[in-house]
């Protein structure tokens, strides 16, 4: 129960200390389970507590700024059908907190330019500086507060407010700084490389193409936001385009978060293929086009408007339900799918014992389900691979290692 010292279960014979983003939604799940106890089903209602809270933020942060009750709603709507999120939103993953966290500065932000209230603005920069210690690259949504800055904008209209909020915001980049720099040198403290840290570019250009080509042509309309949003999506797309000069008060704050996704998507290209959750810094970006386009059409044609709005839920599920929750794919071998058969494989071996994992690619799912530590060999050809004369199963053996999960019957 150490925030400040995260630990992973691949951890040799080690106390399995390592660094990683800031566990702010481990944390706080594990105080759950220290209050009820660890049950599947906690994670996934942490999750859903914490999106829904992200649903009311879309609608106060769209509503602050466009005063529209309809435009906020509108904004919730589409935000929470986003058939990604629909998925995630149930799933033990941090960015789903960095994300409500993120939504919510953005929604104190608008607010404190209303009220003016100093309370306004510390929410919106502690939430901010938790979007950005969850995850670093939602620290995006601070590029508003840049622009009001130093765009000479009307809503910032004193030096002393001026003064306050580059107060607040170096405190918040320096406290998110400083823990990504701590945690990469628990990381070569350690050795411990689960979580690593790093950037993962794509190297070959053919792959790079075609991710970027599968991320604006499939997975953009399909997965992050859902084809009926994208309808709404290329109205609002096109009416920003002719109607510019309208539109450049309200697009400026965010032209800098656009232009640094892209960077960091870049840089992170390598990871777009298979990680679509990587792409949902964008959302935010996408809900506010979306929004405009839904009212445009709404002044245009009611029907087309509220047809599209009734089957986003449609679409979500369709698109959600029968390829990742239905099925005979488990992506798990059975015997830890099965509740008695993953029992009686936790019970096999004394409670704390060190053992090794052979067979799980991931380096973590089995070590889960088994509530277990130790070493994760991947395959047999690792485990027998020889350092210093000796196998490494030799060696996890010399350390104390006695047990062994797998498989695979030749072992």
């Amino acid at each position: 129960m150490n925030i400040f010292h995260p630990r992973v279960n691949d951890r040799g014979i080690s106390d399995g200390i390592t660094g990683m983003q800031f566990p702010s939604y481990e944390y706080g799940l594990a105080c759950i389970y220290k209050l009820i106890g660890e049950h599947f089903w906690v994670n996934r209602l942490w999750t859903l507590l914490i999106f829904s809270i992200g649903i009311i933020f879309m609608y106060g942060w769209i509503f602050q700024l466009t005063g529209s009750t309809m435009k906020g709603c509108v904004a919730a709507w589409c935000f929470c059908w986003s058939p990604e999120l629909f998925y995630h939103g149930i799933n033990a993953l941090p960015d789903i907190l960095a994300l409500t966290a993120a939504i919510g500065s953005l929604s104190f932000a608008y607010q404190y330019h209303k009220n003016r209230k100093v309370i306004t603005l510390l929410i919106s920069m502690l939430l901010l500086v938790l979007a950005g210690l969850t995850k670093i690259q939602f620290l995006m949504a601070g590029s508003v507060w840049v622009i009001w800055l130093f765009a000479n904008d009307k809503y910032v209209i004193s030096k002393k407010e001026k003064f306050a909020i580059s107060l607040f915001g170096v405190t918040v980049a320096s406290i998110v700084i400083e823990w990504y720099i701590y945690a990469r040198k628990l990381i070569d403290s350690t050795g411990m490389r689960d979580v690593g840290l790093v950037f993962k570019p794509s190297n070959d250009f053919n792959t790079a193409i075609k991710t970027i080509t599968d991320n604006l042509v499939s997975d953009l309309p399909e997965l992050l936001i859902g084809y009926a949003s994208f309808v709404f999506l290329l109205i609002g797309i096109y009416i920003i385009i002719k109607r510019r000069k309208l539109f450049a008060a309200v697009a400026r704050p965010y032209v800098l978060w656009a232009v640094l996704f892209i960077v960091y998507y870049l840089i992170e290209l390598g990871q777009m293929k298979e990680h679509n959750y990587y792409l949902i810094i964008v959302i935010p970006l996408l809900i506010l086009i979306i929004t405009f386009g839904a009212v445009h059409l709404y002044s245009k044609s009611k029907v087309l408007f509220f047809t599209l709005l009734i089957v986003q839920p449609l679409l979500s599920v369709i698109r959600i339900v029968p390829s990742r929750w239905i099925g005979d794919s488990t992506e798990l071998p059975d015997e830890l799918y099965k509740k008695d058969s993953r029992n009686r494989l936790q019970q096999a071996i004394p409670a704390k014992s060190l053992c090794i994992i052979e067979g799980d690619v991931s380096g973590c799912i089995w070590f889960y389900f088994l509530e277990k530590k130790g070493y994760n060999l991947a395959d047999k050809e690792i485990m027998l691979q020889s350092v210093d004369n000796k196998t490494k199963i030799e060696k996890a053996i010399e350390k104390g290692v006695r047990y062994l999960y797998t498989n695979d019957d030749s072992l």
